[in-house]
């Protein structure tokens, strides 16, 4: 069970900790009974995993405001890059092309960031920053969560435009994909900072 841009609320404990309003007043703070209640809510009716991101919303009766989602997002994001530079094979991530450094971001969103430890040839294409390889070897299987088909697709972009970067040696701060789903080497390019 996910909340606000996949951010896992499962076991209860996880969701306990978040800063829950209601929606018919988000000036009011949830309660912890309140939250509970929500997440047995939609704990209960498992076929609603099937069903999209807002299919529990008619059951509800809490959210996580917008900024409270983005804080949560940033934070785990912030978490995620340091567990990632303590996989020896990813220390260099700060010299990454920023579409390598999103690819690699986007994998641990969907696996954890200790995901690492058990993919060696992507490891080893991370290490070795050959892009190419790593665009071949980011498949997540999708058996399970056939929802991995379009992030696959676009971490697979995303590896092959760092490819491009680097071999045209263009500014690594600069992301150059787009979410059109545009082929690698036609995105428009987007500065990133820090």
């Amino acid at each position: 069970m996910t909340i606000g841009v996949g951010n896992l609320i499962d076991p209860i404990g996880l969701a306990l900790t978040l800063p829950f309003v209601f929606k018919s007043d988000p000036s009011t703070a949830a309660t912890q009974d309140d939250i509970t209640a929500d997440w047995n809510a939609v704990k209960g009716d498992p076929a609603l995993a099937q069903q999209g991101h807002l299919a529990a919303d008619p059951i509800t009766k809490l959210m996580l405001t917008d900024d409270s989602i983005n804080s949560l997002v940033l934070s785990k994001a912030d978490d995620f890059e340091a567990t990632l530079k303590q996989t020896v094979e990813f220390s260099g991530f700060d010299t990454w092309p920023a579409d390598a450094q999103l690819g690699l971001m986007s994998m641990a969103w969907a696996m954890g960031p200790a995901f690492g430890r058990a993919w060696p040839n992507f490891r080893q294409d991370g290490s070795g920053q050959d892009w190419n390889a790593a665009a071949a070897d980011c498949h997540m299987d999708e058996t399970a969560n056939p929802g991995l088909a379009p992030r696959n697709t676009a971490n697979r972009v995303l590896f092959l435009e760092a490819a491009l970067a680097a071999s045209s040696q263009s500014d690594f701060s600069v992301l150059r994909y787009t979410v059109s789903g545009d082929a690698p080497g036609s995105a428009q390019e987007v500065r990133v900072t820090t």
